[in-house]
């Protein structure tokens, strides 16, 4: 499966010392697409555009140019498991979990704990009874009336 995530280092995102990000760019829909940032600083004149690759006789002090490019296709294979993550689970906003989400020392293994915190928020999911009651409360908070028991009150909204 194809996704619309793709590395850019651009000559815009130059920085005083003369190096420039590689992001990982997602596309999640038309007209809106976030950057996710690597952690690796290249000059912008030793990126290949089309490729997207880092292209050899970078000096050695920015790093090994092969291994550069094994790091970049790792952070790209994490960007597309978290894709397939907001996919799977139905997130309203893919982006925003996307870039929350993501850093360049993320584990994959992880994304299973957010799916039991996901599981433990959701009411249809979480059957235990105490977050049943409170989720219960919750949904009404907003429907009080004005005689209801002054104990009970202190949940309600602004008079």
């Amino acid at each position: 499966m194809k996704f619309p995530i793709k590395p850019i280092c651009e000559k815009k995102f130059i920085r005083k010392d003369g190096t420039s990000i590689v992001f990982l760019q997602y596309c999640f829909s038309r007209k809106q697409r976030t950057l996710l940032n690597t952690s690796i600083a290249i000059p912008p004149a030793y990126w290949n555009p089309k490729q997207g690759i880092v292209t050899p006789g970078l000096a050695e002090e920015f790093g090994n140019p092969a291994d550069l490019n094994v790091q970049i296709q790792k952070m790209i294979r994490v960007a597309e498991d978290l894709v397939i993550f907001a996919e799977k689970n139905k997130l309203e906003e893919p982006g925003a979990f996307v870039k929350n989400s993501f850093h360049p020392h993320f584990k994959s293994g992880s994304l299973e704990e957010k799916q039991k915190h996901i599981d433990a928020s959701n009411p249809k999911k979480n059957l235990d009874l105490f977050f049943q009651i409170d989720d219960y409360i919750n949904s009404k908070i907003k429907k009080v009336c004005k005689d209801m028991p002054p104990h009970l009150q202190e949940h309600e909204g602004p008079s």
